[in-house]
Order: C-alpha cells, then structure tokens, then sequence
C-alpha cells in the first residue's frame, strides 16, 4: 500500500522501515541516530564536545566528532549534522530520513509539542510494514480505502467473539502453542533459548462502506434551458426524467461554478493550481464531493485464542506478543439447569425500542430474539492457562480517542462481566460473563442512534474456571509508547459467576487461581508508562489490570511501575535537605480488582498501584427489563468479601498504594472506568496491607509530583477502605512516610448494611427519570443513570454500631509505621460536614503512628482540604 504526504506518525513509536520526514523542530534532547541537515542557523556554546561530525551544505568536513569548541559557533541553514549529534529541544531540522527501529521524536511548532512527525512525499509500504496506532493516515487523491484483509476464501470478516459456547456438559480440546519448541523433547512445553517468539496480530475494524454518488447537477445540453453544472434543487429532481434521463448528470469533485468571474465554462473541473481560488472565493466554484467509496470505523475487532475445558498454553523461547486486541482464555462449559428467569431478554437502549437502537438495527438480531447469538453464560469447569516466554509478554490495550462513543475502554470489567438483581423473584441477583456481544451504553445519550460497541473480554485469563500461570523471563507490559490511547498493557483475569437460589443460599461457578512470576520489571518503560496517554496525568485503563472474582492471586516481579524521586513536599515546615526525596513521581501501577481473593504483589524494587475497585460496583454495558419498562434497570452489589485484601511488599525500593487521584484535572474528576471513585472516595476492599522494607512509602500529592495543581484539586477524594468487620490497615516504611496531606481512612460504617448478592442495590430509569430504586434514604443518591454505583446506597457512611451495640468494625488500630524515617502529611479519620446539615464521621478504630525520627504535618491543618 502507498501512504501520501501528510500521514501523521505519532511520537514515540517505533517502525521497521525509514520515515521520509517532513521538516520539524525537534523537542527535548534528541540524538540524531542519522545524518540531517539544519533548516535554520544553530548557535553551538562553548565547552561543547561535539558528538557527531559537522559538515558544511557542500559535504565538506568542518568540525571532526569528538572536538571541543573553545568558543561559540554559529552553524548556518543547510550545515549537516552528523549521526549522534545531541540537539536540544527547539533545534529546526529540515527534510530528513529517519532510520527504522528508532522511537520517532517530538516535533514542536509554535513552542507546543505536536507529538507527531509527517511523512514527506509517498510511501510504499511492504508487507510486514507497521503502521503504529493513532497514526493519521493520508491515502492518494482518489483512494476512499484501501482493502488489506479481502474475503477470498469465505471466512474472513467472521467475528468469532460472538460464537456461542457449545451446549451444556460439552468437553473441549486442550491447545498448545509453542514458539522455538524443542522437538526433541519428551514435554512438548519445552523451549529452545532464543529460537523463537510467538505474536498475535489480527486488527480489523468494524465498518461502513458507502458510495459517494457526488452531486445531481443539469447537463450542457438539457432541455429545460438551465444553467449547465448547476445543482439540481430538491423541487428539481422531477423534471430529470421527464424528456430525457440526459437532462440531469452526477457530477464528482470541485468544478467552476456557471456564473464564475473569471470566464470558465460552468461545470468544468477546477485545475489543481486553481483551488486556491475555491478557498478564497467560494462564490466561484461548487464542491460536487466525492464519488468514491469511503468507509467508516465503528471500533476494533477482538480477535480470540480460546478452549472450553481444556487446557491453553502459550509458550515462547522468546517474546509472547499481542499486537492487537485479544480474547486469550478458558471458557468453560454452560452449566445445566439454569432457570430462564437468569436469562432474561436484554434491556432496550436509552430513549429506543430495540436492544441496540436504530444505528444498531443491523445487528439486532444478534442479541434479541429466540435465534439471538447472545446468551448469558454461566460457565463452570473451564481449563488452566498458561503463558510462558523467555523474553517479554507484552499485550495490547486501548482507550477511546476524541470522544469516541462506540470504542469502549478494553480493559473495562464492565464490558464482560454483567448483572442483575433488585431482590425480587422477578429479577433475582446473577452475575454473568459476556464473551462478546454488540451492546450500547445504558448511560449514554438518549436518541442517539449511533452504531453499537463490540464488548467481550480482552486480555489472558480463565472465565470459567481453572487456573492462570503467566511467567516471563524478560519484562511484561508497556515496553513501547503507542500514543495516545493504547499501550502494551497486561489484563490477567480469573472470572467467576453467581445466582441467588430460591431458598437464598448462593450458587457460585468458576474461580481460579493468578500466579503472575515476571523476571524483570511489569511497565518496566518510564517513556511508555510516563506518557501514555500524551500528559503528566496517568491513564489507568492503559497500565493493565490483575482481576480475580474467586481465589488466590499472587504476582511476582522485580518492579511494577516506577518512580522518579525528587522534589519537595511544601507542607513541610522544615529545611530542606537535598539529600532526601520527599516527593516523587509514582507512574505505571496495576490495577487491581479482586472479587473474593486476597491479592499479593512482591517486588525486588519499586511498587506503584494505580488503584482498586469493585467488580460487581463498575459501570455497565447492559441494562435489565423491570415492571412495565422495557430497559434502564441498573443494578450493582459489592463483590468483595470479609477475606477480600490487598498485600503490597517491596523488598528494596519504595511504595505507592494508589495513583488515582493524579488521574483528575483541576476541574473535574475521572468517571467511568474500573478505579473512578465511587463515593466522593477511592474505595479500596478493607484490607490493605503496604511494606517497603528498604525505602519509602509515597501518597497523594507526595506521589504526583508532576501536577501540584491537580492534587489539590482531587486531594478530598480520599483513599476509604470499605467497612468489614476483619478490616485491616497497615502501611509499613524500613525509611519514611511521605503522605502529602492525602487522607487514607477506614470506614466504620455497619458492613452489614453494603449492598451485596443477597442484598443488591438497584435503580431503574424511564429515560432520564429515575422511576423505581430500593435505595436508603441516608445513603448517597444515584439520580442520574451517570452517577456511579454506591456502595454507601442503604446507609450514610459514618461510623455506626452493629448489632446489639456492639462495633460493627474490628477494634484493630491502623499502624503507620516508619522505622528509620519521618512520617510526614499523614491523615486518617475525617469529620464531615454534609451539605443537608449531617456529620458523618468517616473512621473504624484508633492509629497507632510511630517513627524513627520526626512526625510532621499530621492531622488536618486548618488550611487543608475542605470536607
């Protein structure tokens, strides 16, 4: 294929064939890694040792590599640079060859980082060629689309993430693939060292092809006397056919308009070196449009590696590799004897009729109906899966870009894992596994017919049943930049299912166990994990997630995430000491999302999470029927249990339990995805358990030293462990604590009183009226199908004895421990005061605050976050 002046690459991304560039002016501190020349003067300072060699326009050698410059020198237009040179940022380059396998750089225009490089000239593409996502691509005059994948032996353009499971009690076959497999080899799981890697790519997109026709325009000789090449009206269109089909002519492309002051014939096509006229003077031409077919994206394609209750491996000698959107999993059979009433039709989209709206009529038949593909599957008994690779694991992941309403987050629970219930026998309590299906947004906007979203699963993982085993001898996860919305992100699941039973007992299928064992560093990448989505601010839905609805999870690694140290916490009152980090930049952590499963993660050096949340709490990607209304019943029950817990262990670097609050802006608060706060809190399972035995323990704004502005817009978010009556807080430092004034409290609410399978929460919408709900009156609202699922929806989140009187939370102190250190900005335990006059008093036991040296800046000074 042929790409045409103008395709946008993004920055950072790597390609396996030289880049033609346009002209640019580089950012910050690039080596040129070839020869380019310079397209405006360039002052080198003295004292500089010059790192490539410098020639004059001609080619002339003027200054050898390696020579020191006594004094400043003045590089005119045209003087080339040799490879290596190091340039600083706002150095103009002209037209060069950038040489493959070197990240593309940043280009700056008008001092603002572009963050894309343009293609200077055409470019034939070969086979194999990588266009990097986010690429803004530029095809020849002419060329609506190009076809890469054509339907030739009548099974492509099959979506397989729709296929059915087979019937109940069905058995499947156990697969392998190996990469670099040693034949010889009793275990054929066996790999040679370096012999091989095994890659996954299959990217298609969902698609609308339409045939431009142009525009209906009066011919030269028609018979009714109008002006040739004018627009044929509306009240026109009759008169066409009436004496000759001739009269009228589609007409594609820009053409002089009948009337144009410069005396061409009216209808005639306008020369390329006269399009500058069209802009300046429209009244001169007609745009007739285009004629040639164009297409239109509604989303990416996921693409499946899968078995029922056999086994899936995935071994490689080298690099596992998924370079586009994947289903990699176990599914498990159907279970027998599942009662219709947990197999409900499916709720109808906002403000429509019909499951997926009008923009969705095409595929409506697909999930509505006696003969629809969709069922909800209640999977049991599925097989072990392991991935296995000798280099890296790297994964594929995305985002929406520009406000996309049919792209839906990949990572996003919510797209795989649905529900019901409002504690009626008409719509009992169920969770259930969406493989794949075409859905619309219950929380998206009413009448808007636009095309729906293809959700399922993405990522490695047993939905099922069975157990997950994923080892690495390299590093895992986001190695590589890949723009603005997409990463290299690991989603490692286990699924679980579940139903409410008639007599009340709980039916729970599926489960599994995650051990994650990586050699080097998950997000190991402080490019790829730093600025993934383009900004200072993380993305969590790119940094990969651990999700566990049923068993153990364990992960191993030498870092997950990373962090810059440096800086200075300005709350603390005082000097400061050079030699101590008292902020830092925390970028790159997992998110976690445990069911019923106590998570752990150990590392050798630095361990960041991004954040927690609750399975059975996310936004959803579906709605129910309820009473007499056809959709827009949404309910929502926590998933986590009295042995639900987080253990986070760094053995030689330092600690940061969550970076969610960095994810806000200065206005506004992230809303929609797996870690967005839920109830003006980060709420995280009620028990975590930190230690970073040979450094220090980061917070808050300590944590997020890239955007002061943003903490303290976010900072009354606070990090809020949910109610339980085994609760558990416990951060341990072997050096300091540094908190940044960012409050993390347990709840001492009555845990008995959450919202869970036996007890769900539910609220059900006629459009955008709330017309039925089984919520508490002291509970936080849900008005609006945007507002996110409460897990304070029953009772007002403050403290509250349980039965009897007695506490309703452990009597079990906090502990904030600082052995060699200072603790410093440490909160825990907040009063508020509700706008409807209520104090809610958000604590469950006493703290027990201990340091080696200094205690400061503790407590909520009277200049900190508001309530």
């Amino acid at each position: 294929m042929r790409l045409a002046e103008g395709t946008a690459f993004p920055s950072g991304a790597t390609l396996n064939y030289d880049l033609p560039m346009q002209a640019l002016t580089l950012g910050e501190a690039v080596r040129l890694p070839a020869a380019g020349a310079l397209a405006q003067p360039f002052t080198v300072p003295a004292g500089t040792v010059l790192s490539g060699d410098v020639r004059d326009a001609s080619g002339n050698l003027l200054h050898a590599r390696g020579t020191l410059l006594k004094e400043a020198m003045v590089l005119p237009a045209g003087t080339q640079l040799g490879a290596g040179m190091a340039l600083p940022k706002g150095t103009a380059l002209a037209a060069m060859r950038w040489p493959k396998g070197v990240p593309l750089p940043v280009a700056f225009e008008n001092d603002v980082a572009r963050r894309n490089v343009l293609l200077g000239g055409t470019l034939e593409l070969q086979r194999g060629a990588l266009i990097p996502s986010t690429t803004r691509v530029v095809l020849e005059s002419g060329v609506g689309y190009i076809e890469l994948r054509p339907d030739s032996d009548g099974t492509r353009g099959r979506n397989w993430a729709l296929a059915p499971m087979l019937a109940a009690g069905s058995e499947s076959w156990s697969v392998r693939l190996v990469a670099g497999a040693d034949l010889g080899a009793a275990d054929t799981r066996i790999a040679l060292a370096g012999a091989g890697s095994l890659r996954l790519a299959d990217t298609h997109y969902r698609a609308t092809v339409t045939q431009g026709g142009g525009t209906l325009v009066w011919s030269e000789f028609n018979n009714w006397g109008m002006p040739p090449g004018r627009p044929v009206t509306p009240e026109e269109e009759g008169l066409c056919p009436m004496i000759d089909p001739g009269n009228c002519v589609s007409k594609s492309g820009i053409a002089w308009s009948p009337d144009n002051g410069f005396g061409f014939t009216g209808g005639t096509p306008v020369p390329e070196e006269f399009l500058p006229v069209c802009v300046s003077t429209p009244e001169n031409c007609i745009d007739y449009g285009s004629a040639v077919k164009a297409l239109a994206a509604h989303g990416q394609g996921i693409s499946v590696v899968r078995t029922g209750t056999g086994d899936l491996d995935l071994v490689a000698s080298g690099d596992v590799d998924v370079r586009s959107l994947y289903g990699i999993y176990t599914a498990g059979t159907q279970s027998a004897g599942v009662a219709p009433r947990y197999n409900q039709a499916r709720g109808t989209a906002p403000g429509a009729t019909s499951v997926l709206g009008t923009g969705g009529a095409d595929y409506e038949s697909l999930v509505a109906g006696d003969a629809r593909a969709y069922q909800r599957l209640v999977p049991e008994a599925g097989g072990n899966l392991l991935v296995r690779a000798g280099g890296d694991i790297t994964s594929d992941m995305l985002t929406p870009l520009n406000n996309d309403v049919v792209q839906k987050s990949s990572v996003a629970v919510g797209n795989w894992l649905w529900r019901q219930g409002d504690g009626s026998a008409q719509l009992p309590t169920a969770w259930w596994i969406n493989f794949g299906s075409y859905a619309v947004d219950p929380s998206g906007n009413l009448g808007v017919d636009a095309k729906p979203s293809l959700v399922g699963f993405t990522g490695f993982g047993t939905l099922g049943g069975g157990n997950v085993q994923v080892q690495a001898g390299g590093n895992a996860g986001m190695l590589e930049r890949k723009g603005t919305a997409r990463s290299q992100g690991l989603v490692v699941a286990v699924g679980s299912t579940g139903r409410v039973a008639d007599d009340g007992s709980l039916v729970l299928t599926g489960g599994g166990d995650i051990d994650v064992r990586i050699g080097g560093g998950v997000n190991s990448s402080q490019l790829a994990r730093g600025n993934a989505n383009g900004t200072d601010k993380p993305n969590h839905d790119l940094q990969g997630a651990l999700v566990n609805l049923r068993g153990a999870t364990q992960l191993s690694a030498a870092s997950v995430g990373g962090m810059i140290l440096g800086g200075r916490d300005m709350k603390d009152p005082r000097a400061f000491d050079p030699f101590t980090s008292n902020r830092a930049e925390s970028t790159g952590g997992l998110v976690l999302m445990p069911g019923d499963s106590a998570m752990r993660i150990d590392t050798l050096g630095d361990l960041v999470v991004g954040g927690a949340g609750d399975p059975g709490r996310v936004r959803l990607m579906n709605s129910s029927p309820f009473a007499s209304y056809g959709g827009g019943g949404l309910s929502w029950f926590s998933l986590w249990t009295e042995r639900t817990a987080i253990d986070l262990f760094s053995a030689g670097g330092s600690l940061t339990p969550s970076t969610q609050m960095s994810e806000g802006t200065a206005t506004s608060i992230v809303t929609g995805t797996n870690v967005a706060p839920t109830d003006f809190r980060f709420v995280y399972p009620a028990i975590l358990r930190a230690v970073a035995a040979g450094g220090s323990i980061y917070s808050g704004s300590s944590a997020n030293a890239a955007d002061v502005g943003t903490n303290e817009s976010t900072s009354r978010y606070s990090l809020l462990l949910a109610p339980s009556r085994s609760g558990q807080l416990e951060l341990l430092a072997g050096d300091s604590m540094y908190m940044g004034n960012y409050a993390i409290n347990q709840s001492g609410a009555d845990p008995a009183q959450m919202p869970g399978p036996l007890k769900p929460a539910f609220a059900g919408f006629n459009g955008n009226q709330r017309v039925a709900d089984n919520l508490g009156a002291g509970g936080l609202e849900v008005n609006a199908r945007t507002d996110p699922f409460r897990l304070f929806a029953f009772v007002p989140e403050t403290y509250a004895l349980g039965a009897a009187g007695a506490p309703s939370t452990p009597t079990t102190p906090a502990r904030f421990y600082a052995l060699n250190g200072d603790i410093v900005g440490l909160r825990s335990g907040e009063i508020l005061q509700r706008r409807d006059g209520a104090t809610w008093y958000e604590a469950a036991a006493p703290a027990w605050v201990i340091a080696g040296r200094d205690i400061v800046s503790a407590g909520t000074s009277s200049d900190g976050p508001p309530p």
